[in-house]
């Protein structure tokens, strides 16, 4: 999410233009390999592998993973059967944390340094999801979502970001760190034009749950591929090192925010609004966490469409006395 008043601005056409699932980089703080599932080929590899796998460079364009790094590709691929109804996971290897992720014909593995995240597991998942069955009505249920999601990823600055028919955002429930309030400036209640986010960023988040920036500050590092690779081959919108793009950086830059964290609040099949979080320092998450994450965004979008409905059917409750005048005045008439 960005601000409305930037003292450095970009041209609302530049933003639209960006190749947001082929920006050509990786985040810093991980590295990322993408393999042909069909013909196990290395499609494209980040500069930094030989920093989590021994030998590893750009020779690697065009070979079969299994002869590049084939314990870690052996590993990966038990997880992979066709029987297996949800082909992603993670492991720890020499390390390193490594997530892998199958989508249509393309297999994503990517690389972090498992000492340099926060490693939280499956009770701080539980403690989310027990915060928020307990809610009873939608503003606890917005309420208990930030303070779980602080609990879960870490991020002193939590908003529920909603869009209206047009795609303009309003912030509807913020939480903030007390003990880190000078670092945040609150957005409660403001309003964000259709361009805030555009429509190629809410298409990607309309299909990618979880997305994250680690770091502003850092350089991000090359991404090389094969020559020609077709779009899916070239995309890597499913990847958590995801590159982001220098307008959104500079945004960023300008609200004093260093690391930042947005999960899609999907209601009825269709974009609702974003879980969008804020942190003033380098955050990196683990991938263990960035997969609850998930699973908590699922849930709470869930309850939200069911208190939504509630909602209206007791609001039609309230007032069906007045209806049923209405229904007999017309009848009359």
């Amino acid at each position: 999410m960005s601000e409305v008043n930037t003292s450095k601005t970009v041209p609302v056409q530049q933003c639209t233009d960006i190749p947001v699932l082929t920006p050509g980089y990786v985040q810093a703080m991980g590295a990322l390999i993408v393999v042909d599932k069909n013909t196990h080929k290395v499609l494209q590899i980040s500069a930094n592998c030989a920093d989590f796998l021994a030998s590893a460079d750009e020779t690697w364009l065009g070979r079969d993973a299994r002869e590049c790094f084939p314990q870690l590709y052996g590993q990966i691929s038990e997880h992979l059967t066709d029987n297996n109804t949800n082909p992603s996971g993670h492991l720890v290897d020499h390390g390193s944390e490594v997530h892998f992720l199958l989508a249509a014909d393309s297999l994503y593995i990517e690389f972090i340094n498992a000492a340099a995240v926060q490693q939280q597991g499956e009770s701080a998942l539980g403690s989310a999801f027990h915060q928020l069955a307990g809610t009873t009505d939608l503003d606890s249920l917005h309420h208990s979502a930030l303070q779980a999601l602080h609990g879960l990823i870490g991020y002193d600055h939590i908003m529920v970001y909603r869009f209206d028919e047009q795609w303009n955002g309003e912030v509807i429930a913020e939480w903030i760190n007390p003990e880190q309030a000078q670092h945040y400036t609150a957005y409660l209640n403001l309003h964000f034009p259709e361009r805030d986010i555009p429509e190629q960023a809410r298409d990607l988040y309309a299909k990618h749950w979880v997305r994250y920036t680690a770091d502003v500050h850092s350089t991000p590092v090359p991404l090389k591929g094969l020559p020609n690779l077709t779009a899916a081959q070239a995309n890597i919108g499913p990847a958590y090192v995801r590159g982001i793009a220098p307008s959104h950086v500079q945004y960023l830059k300008n609200m004093g925010v260093t690391a930042t964290y947005s999960a899609s609040i999907m209601v009825d099949g269709k974009l609702w609004g974003l879980l969008a979080a804020h942190h003033h320092s380098a955050k990196p998450i683990s991938f263990a966490v960035l997969d609850a994450s998930e699973e908590f965004a699922k849930l709470y979008s869930a309850l939200l469409s069911a208190k939504q409905q509630d909602a209206l059917v007791q609001g039609l409750q309230r007032h069906k006395p007045l209806l049923a005048t209405f229904a007999n005045a017309s009848a009359k008439g």
